[in-house]
């Protein structure tokens, strides 16, 4: 079983919290302590998974901080998902500074997780425009998730 792992880092107005691994059993270890004059930016580029015990887990953490303001950024497609799909996974005020998309091409099979930025691509309360992206052979890939769906935490 890969063990999940942070790292932090400060700096005048946020503490940054680099996740690295499986969000699952190994959460557990998680203890940051924050300092509540500070927002909390959490990275989780390279977050590699997020089960169900890990997904508790993060929620018992959230729930033992209220009133933190959160930022995330480099969110991956599975962190997506449990933004959608659990209520309380990412507390009201939460700002979503970038995520990843999938584009899948049917020329090539192959798949690529397109970084979204906020102010650039992505208004919060709007559906952004997909990308133009090409494959290694210079075919055009599409959105390989339903918009309204995936992009549903946007009009939250």
């Amino acid at each position: 079983m890969s063990k999940f792992i942070f790292k932090t880092t400060d700096e005048i107005n946020f503490t940054n919290v680099f996740f690295e691994g499986p969000i699952n059993e190994t959460f557990n270890s998680f203890d940051l302590r924050v300092n509540r004059d500070k927002s909390v930016r959490f990275d989780f580029k390279k977050v590699s998974t997020i089960n169900s015990i890990g997904i508790r887990f993060w929620i018992a953490w959230i729930h033992k901080n209220p009133g933190v303001v959160f930022h995330f950024r480099h969110v991956p497609v599975c962190i997506v998902d449990q933004i959608n799909n659990v209520s309380d996974f990412m507390p009201s005020g939460t700002t979503i500074e970038s995520f990843y998309v999938p584009y899948y091409s049917e020329h090539t099979g192959e798949e690529k997780h397109e970084l979204y930025i906020d102010k650039k691509d992505f208004q919060r309360g709007k559906i952004p425009p997909t990308k133009f992206l090409e494959d290694s052979q210079g075919s055009r890939m599409e959105i390989d998730v339903y918009p309204q769906k995936y992009f549903k935490f946007l009009l939250k």
